[in-house]
């Protein structure tokens, strides 16, 4: 597959990408999030004012920033697409979380449903903490030495 923001080169299971801006200092340009696989979806994770003191997840168009569509039900942090577009996963305390998604001709989202738990490693700061294999059949994550410390 060809982009004009990045390159993407694999080698022993890994995949490498690289901006091919250089002259720009900001890649991440319309044809960038257009080049994504949910292309017109941003999921984000928000304690918004007005809502509860938890953390929830959102999903809201790109570009355009039309309305937002809350995903979670009980908090949730982490949000990361799955590769073929077709689900969102997110962390819920101990709990790995899926929603199904229709993105055309509108967005539509199902019902969260636990798909595994467990006391993995968060991160202090925002930034992700599992990623999802290219096939969307497995995840990658950092258990915890001691499961009495969960964090939350």
């Amino acid at each position: 597959m060809s982009y004009t923001c990045f390159d993407v080169d694999i080698s022993d299971q890994v995949a490498h990408v690289r901006m091919i801006r250089p002259e720009k200092r900001n890649s991440m340009n319309p044809a960038f999030w257009e080049e994504l696989p949910t292309s017109r979806w941003f999921a984000y994770s928000s304690n918004e004012p007005g809502g509860t003191n938890s953390f929830e997840i959102f999903v809201q168009a790109y570009p355009g920033l039309g309305e937002k569509v809350q995903i979670s039900t009980d908090s949730g942090r982490w949000p990361r697409w799955a590769p073929d577009g077709s689900e969102l996963y997110y962390r819920n305390g101990t709990k790995m979380m899926a929603v199904s998604v229709e993105t055309e001709p509108e967005f539509t989202a199902g019902v969260p449903e636990i798909i595994f738990e467990g006391s993995y490693f968060a991160p202090v700061a925002d930034g992700r903490n599992y990623d999802i294999s290219h096939d969307g059949q497995r995840f990658l994550m950092i258990m915890r030495d001691n499961v009495a410390e969960y964090d939350k």
